[in-house]
């Protein structure tokens, strides 16, 4: 009695044909990309629900519908075989990353809400709060009204605020390169699936 067997490598051929797929890799890079954004814009939804600091309204900076939060000016800029760039197009989100001091863009002073209702108004350039006026106390400037007899303060001036760095501003760097990989191997696995065809 003999026995004969005959090994084939069926193997080797789709690997062949998936490796020469990757150097070509513009679609790998755009998924890649892609998942970046998504795994960004999902870490800023999760900003977003921490609420502010004072527990005053929402003004949706990290993620909301508004063209004006991180999460709607981060997008996929640019890709090409051998790279990807994820693009967070927001002044004010940079200082979220680095820090550092801010000054007013126009007059001599930042106008920071002390209560409430400058918060909501926004700035007092806007002039949503009327009869305000400058008054300086204890070496501070502020912007107060007369309510009735009383004096409120609305907004402290400054002439500059040093922010420090948000360490959680980005999503934690292992957190981008799994879904990287996870993108990666299953963008392989698609290949191998169609025998090696992107």
């Amino acid at each position: 009695m003999s026995l004969t067997a005959q090994i084939q490598d069926d193997a080797t051929p789709i690997l062949t044909q998936a490796i020469a797929s990757l150097e070509k890799a513009r679609p790998l890079m755009a998924a890649a990309g892609k998942r970046v954004v998504n795994e960004m814009r999902k870490h800023f939804r999760t900003r977003q629900g921490q609420g502010n600091k004072q527990g005053w309204p929402d003004r949706n900076f990290w993620y909301g519908a508004t063209t004006a939060s991180v999460s709607q000016n981060t997008s996929l800029a640019d890709f090409s075989d051998t790279h990807a760039s994820v693009v967070i197009a927001d002044v004010r989100f940079a200082h979220e990353v680095k820090g550092g001091e801010i000054k007013p863009k126009r007059g001599k002073y930042l106008a920071l809400p002390v209560r409430l209702e400058a918060y909501v108004a926004g700035s007092p350039r806007e002039g949503n709060i009327t009869g305000l006026f400058f008054v300086r106390a204890l070496g501070r400037a502020y912007l107060a009204k007369r309510d009735g007899k009383k004096l409120s303060v609305y907004y402290r001036l400054v002439k500059s605020v040093n922010q420090p760095a948000d360490p959680d501003a980005m999503p934690a760097q292992g957190v981008l390169e799994s879904a990287i990989d996870d993108e990666a191997n299953k963008y392989i696995q698609r290949l191998l699936r169609k025998g090696g065809q992107a």
